[in-house]
């Protein structure tokens, strides 16, 4: 199984990333597999290395040469701003006596994601400052935060101090400083 997998890497492009190295393994294994179950299936072992070919092409084709996880970290980040930009973020005007916050307005938000900071870059986007446990559960689901803030960061939509380094203290609420996951809805490529 070990020259199977070899040869399933060799066919990879130069430019394939670590999780298309991955699967390309297992469908050695699938490859292999099937190698081994020539006397259940009736097929030859090259039937059986064009069928896992064509079946590993045709993920290829759906999934391309990029790893998939930074796809769906900036998908869901993008999705879960225009989704509640106006329901659980409280709007937050930089500069101004505790962001002059709307009491009223903030009554009305349940499940509080962060705050939609106006005022604070030069090009005039809004900032969303993400408290970052929702930002952990809501938008990584379970991928490490550093790879997802880098995915991030790869596509325009984090804002920070420095690189690799993800919260920020930016905010002042109700007279505390505290941090957050800053990004900006960046429109897609």
């Amino acid at each position: 199984t070990i020259e199977k997998e070899n040869v399933w890497l060799s066919r990879l492009p130069e430019g394939a990333s670590s999780q298309v190295r991955r699967v390309a393994s297992r469908f050695a294994m699938l490859d292999a597999a099937g190698d081994l179950a020539q006397a259940i299936t009736g097929w030859t072992p090259e039937e059986c290395q064009a069928a896992t070919k064509q079946a590993f092409d045709d993920w290829l084709q759906d999934f391309g040469l990029e790893n998939r996880e930074k796809y769906q970290v900036v998908s869901r980040a993008r999705d879960f701003i225009q989704r509640h930009a106006l329901s659980r973020f409280q709007p937050y005007t930089f500069g101004k006596s505790n962001g002059d916050m709307d009491r009223q307005y903030a009554a009305r938000i349940s499940n509080l994601a962060g705050y939609l900071v106006n005022g604070r870059r030069d090009d005039g986007r809004p900032e969303y400052h993400i408290i970052p446990t929702v930002f952990d559960e809501e938008i990584l689901c379970g991928i490490s935060r550093n790879f997802g803030c880098k995915a991030l960061e790869d596509a325009g939509m984090m804002v920070c101090a420095e690189s690799g380094r993800w919260t920020t203290k930016t905010v002042k609420v109700n007279g505390t400083q505290q941090r957050f996951i800053v990004l900006t809805d960046q429109p897609e490529e």
